[in-house]
């Protein structure tokens, strides 16, 4: 079944520094529709400027460097660095680490959150480093794709978390076709970073900061496609996750977590201040 575009959305600027630009991209409030999915934020800092990167326990937290570089030291000292490309998987307790922006670019990262039901949840933190060059490179048409995390039809990347999520960096050149195999049982969403896009079977058109979530099937084992073409050179970023309750290894008391993601009742990250989701 080629699948459809079902709700499309703009990215929200937020955070009062001036010199620190921040995109809410997926928003905590609306978790009821885009579980397992907390927040996703793009964020941009200057050079040697020093700035916190928040997770919480339960979650699967993911920072993404699109452009320059940082380096991240978390509570016991231990410190690593992030070029452009690079990811920081981790899960376990909650916590806050100090990041800092180096090189003459600054940093400009998309850091995730992603809810994982409590049978799941590890516990001790377990960090994974996925570099650039460590990234699965994948094709689907005429696109060309990096992939970081889970897998999207017969490839698959080296990192593979305890809820399973899906994460490509996708390119299409003007004029270029690419159609997606979507297992039925993931929410999925696509992010355009640069460039303008049609996406989906009703052919929605979208542009840089555009948010696009796609049409669910929920029929156990069936893989659907997400056709795209890009209208210019193209650069979008694709999620993909179970939602919980319908995953075939969760428990009976997962199905109740698309109602309680793990979150006090003031979120603040990078700057931007959040309510808790609404139960």
């Amino acid at each position: 079944m080629e699948l459809s575009v079902v709700r499309i959305h703009k990215t929200t600027s937020a955070g009062s520094q001036p010199w620190v630009q921040a995109r809410s991209v997926v928003h905590p409030d609306k978790y009821l529709s885009q579980c397992p999915f907390i927040l996703l934020n793009e964020e941009f800092y200057p050079p040697l400027g020093e700035f916190p990167i928040r997770s919480h326990d339960g979650v699967i937290a993911m920072t993404l460097v699109l452009e320059g570089s940082m380096t991240q030291t978390d509570g016991t000292g231990n410190s690593w660095r992030l070029e452009q490309g690079d990811s920081d998987f981790s899960t376990g307790r909650g916590g806050v680490l100090r990041a800092e922006a180096s090189g003459e670019q600054g940093v400009r990262f998309l850091h995730l959150w992603v809810n994982m039901p409590p049978s799941l949840r590890p516990n001790v933190p377990q960090r994974q480093i996925v570099r650039h060059a460590d990234t699965r490179n994948a094709s689907f048409g005429d696109a060309s794709a990096l992939l970081y995390a889970g897998s999207l039809g017969a490839f698959s990347a080296p990192r593979r978390s305890p809820w399973p999520i899906t994460i490509v960096d996708l390119s299409l050149q003007a004029g270029a076709q690419s159609s997606l195999p979507l297992a039925s049982n993931e929410r999925s969403f696509a992010y355009i970073l640069s460039g303008s896009a049609e996406l989906g079977r009703n052919q929605v058109r979208l542009n840089r900061g555009n948010v696009a979530w796609t049409e669910r099937t929920v029929t156990p084992g069936d893989v659907n496609s997400l056709e795209a073409r890009a209208m210019t050179d193209t650069r979008m970023l694709f999620i993909s996750s179970p939602v919980i309750g319908e995953h075939t290894s969760a428990v009976e008391d997962d199905a109740a977590q698309c109602v309680a993601p793990p979150a006090t009742s003031l979120l603040t990250i990078g700057g931007v201040r959040y309510r808790q989701p609404a139960p």
